[in-house]
């Protein structure tokens, strides 16, 4: 038996294989073009719907994880409003308890729409 340097016996025996196998593809590919072709576009089609329904699957995913972000930021929003109306009425029960009549009382500020109610809470609270 023939070794070449630096290869086992088992290493040339595998790498005697391997040529056999190539040969037998090659030989088989040469025999079977139109066989082969139908079968590498049958691969191509594959790989392509793979691809679509994996991309699909990321889209769903991005949209599924931006409605959550969504969701977490109107709720942080929602608790953020909450925290500045329970102290508008904390500042408005202070007010309503410490004035006195004949107390004027002036509310004031710089394009706060939200002034206006504030000051009508806390007129609704005086005697």
């Amino acid at each position: 038996m023939a070794m070449t340097i630096g290869l086992g016996e088992e290493e040339w025996n595998e790498a005697v294989e391997e040529e056999k196998e190539d040969k037998k593809y090659r030989e088989w590919k040469a025999k079977e073009p139109e066989r082969i072709a139908a079968m590498e576009a049958d691969v191509e089609a594959f790989i392509d719907e793979v691809t679509k329904e994996a991309d699909a699957i990321c889209q769903e995913r991005e949209r599924e994880r931006l409605a959550e972000l969504e969701r977490i930021r109107l709720a942080e929003i929602a608790a953020e409003e909450a925290r500045l109306e329970a102290i508008a009425q904390a500042e408005r029960d202070r007010l309503a308890e410490i004035a006195q009549p004949g107390d004027r009382i002036v509310i004031m500020g710089a394009r706060d729409d939200t002034l206006s109610g504030f000051a009508r809470g806390l007129f609704d609270r005086l005697p």
